[in-house]
């Protein structure tokens, strides 16, 4: 208990302990006395711009260099308590460095892990996926893919594409969380690439990195995907941390754009989700709606698979598990479903829209 109440009173491991209660009870409040009163309005927009001043203007992504700034200073900390033969204070020092990395997590971003999600998460039994609404995925994908006139899609991003989607993302996406009845925050100021490969040997082709405040994508990412998953990224740096917000987020972005490569890339990104959903729920609607499946869309979808393949392997589960884990800790018991379950979201939205005069969702 001495020992205890010693390494209590190191300044390091007490200002850290006090800083992540503090924290914590903020984070446990309800969202409206913390995070929508403070934290979104006053906080958060600042937080952005500091971001994009400094880490968003360097011309390389800092990802990686302040991943092995954390790492060395953590084993700093370890070996120099370890080298001064105090093996208790080091393992005390270590657990405070990584409460501090808590505490600066949740302050720059993680603090909308208690915001209410954008479309409250229905429960899958009272929304039975449609068979017409999936077919009618199928027909709009097929009639944008036709519009593309190209028998094979190269797995190469596009550079004109790229400066498109870069450049009038943040529009789209700004207009798209207004109509949804949201104050949208500024986004990451570009979007940097991860080497090829590297994210999706773990299961994932994006990430929002919050220590810097970039949107991340996988440099080895099928081009059909790419223009969905820098959206989908770019609306976690605005600050919407559930999955499924954010994938609908980003198909809805893309409806604001007349071109058919960025439609059909949302499209084939909810046809995906959608028949993952009618495998979970319905294996009969599953089977029925693979006949109906488009062979140029199927052939595409083939196509991404084999081309991300190469990356794939034990690590990919791997990784799929700790992401499955870390967004139940966070956001929910869902977990990675996030990831499919916003279709249902947008359903209920597109039936709204049927019901309600002059919506235009």
């Amino acid at each position: 208990m001495d020992t205890l109440l010693l390494i209590i009173k190191k300044k390091f491991v007490l200002l850290s302990l006090i800083l992540f209660t503090i924290t914590l009870i903020l984070f446990a409040l309800p969202s409206q006395t913390f995070v929508k009163q403070i934290y979104s309005p006053y906080l958060y927009p600042q937080i952005r711009q500091i971001l994009n001043y400094s880490f968003g203007s360097l011309p390389f992504s800092s990802v990686l260099l302040i991943l092995a700034f954390i790492f060395i200073i953590g084993i700093y900390i370890v070996v120099k308590q370890l080298l001064l033969k105090k093996k208790t204070i080091a393992i005390a020092y270590l657990i405070s460095y990584i409460l501090y990395l808590l505490v600066f997590f949740f302050w720059i971003w993680g603090f909308y892990y208690n915001d209410q999600i954008l479309v409250p998460q229905p429960h899958i039994e009272q929304y039975p996926l449609r068979q017409s609404t999936v077919l009618k995925t199928f027909h709009k994908a097929e009639n944008y893919r036709g519009q593309l006139n190209t028998d094979s899609i190269y797995p190469e991003w596009n550079e004109k594409m790229l400066n498109l989607i870069e450049d009038s993302g943040r529009i789209w996406l700004t207009q798209t969380i207004e109509q949804l009845g949201k104050n949208p925050n500024q986004s990451s100021n570009q979007i940097r690439k991860w080497p090829k490969g590297y994210l999706l040997r773990w299961g994932i082709v994006g990430m929002y990195f919050p220590f810097s405040g970039e949107s991340t994508i996988d440099g080895g990412l099928h081009s059909i995907r790419y223009p969905s998953t820098v959206l989908h990224e770019l609306a976690h740096s605005m600050g919407f941390t559930n999955e499924g917000d954010c994938n609908l987020i980003a198909y809805l972005a893309a409806q604001k754009t007349n071109n058919p490569f960025i439609r059909y890339s949302a499209e084939v990104e909810r046809l995906r989700e959608e028949m993952y959903f009618a495998a979970m729920q319905n294996s009969n609607l599953f089977d029925t709606l693979k006949k109906d499946l488009p062979q140029q869309i199927e052939k595409d979808l083939n196509q991404i698979r084999a081309y991300h393949a190469k990356y794939r392997g034990k690590l990919t589960d791997v990784g799929n598990w700790i992401n499955d884990q870390y967004l139940k800790a966070l956001s929910g018991e869902n977990g990675i479903d996030e990831y499919w379950l916003w279709v249902i979201k947008l359903q209920i939205l597109e039936d709204k829209g049927k019901n309600q005069k002059g919506n235009t969702i």
